[in-house]
């Protein structure tokens, strides 16, 4: 066999095995796109399973209830989570309400200065004075206060907005004009999802908001 035909054999072989890679590539990403399709459709599946236990069980608790205090809910969550013990492990349930004059206030993080410590975030000339508060990539964080409980004295802080959702505990009134809510948040080892649903003031009307992630 000539040299010639040496090097034409050799492209055709490497040729032929780039191709056979590429397919097995391209087809294991497929396989696993697939895999992750079908796991968010069986996840959603399950969620909207959970969620029509919730309803059905909210539902006959204010028929024979005059109102959902937190000795129903309580007994709603346990016959949930029975319900759903695997899917709900590592999984909280918080009953919250509108306060509409909560205060959702920025304040430092960890490190308690405004911005990234000890760095110059906004470039004035002046490291961690308070106009960084917020900065980029900065571990400052907001927290919401609920109306009836003393405001933060971390300084220095921002209130951004006034009116938000909070713990049922910490807002002992009921304001009508905004539908109180559950929220469900699951942190798994390699999972984790969250919805909010949402439970009127008014008996006999529902509605249910999804944010599943």
């Amino acid at each position: 066999m000539t040299n010639e035909k040496r090097r034409t054999t050799l492209f055709t072989i490497v040729a032929i095995c780039a191709l056979m890679f590429a397919v097995t590539y391209r087809t294991s990403g497929l396989y696993q796109a697939h895999a992750i399709a079908a796991d968010s459709r069986a996840l959603q599946t399950r969620i909207s399973t959970l969620q029509a236990d919730l309803r059905d069980r909210l539902t006959v608790a204010a028929r024979d209830e005059s109102e959902i205090d937190q000795v129903a809910w309580d007994r709603i969550q346990r016959e949930i989570i029975a319900l759903h013990p695997q899917f709900l492990a590592n999984t909280q349930f918080q009953w919250q309400r509108f306060d509409p004059a909560a205060r959702v206030r920025l304040l430092p993080g960890a490190d308690g200065q405004p911005g990234t410590i000890d760095f110059d975030d906004n470039a004035n000339g002046v490291i961690d004075d308070p106009g960084e508060l917020g900065a980029t990539y900065s571990d400052d964080q907001c927290i919401i206060e609920a109306s009836e409980s003393a405001p933060s004295e971390i300084k220095p802080s921002v209130v951004l907005q006034l009116g938000a959702y909070v713990p049922v505990s910490q807002m002992t009134s009921k304001h009508r004009e905004h539908p109180d809510r559950l929220l469900v948040q699951h942190q798994g080892g390699e999972d984790a999802w969250s919805f909010v649903f949402e439970w009127p003031a008014e008996r006999g009307s529902r509605r249910d908001k999804d944010s599943a992630q």
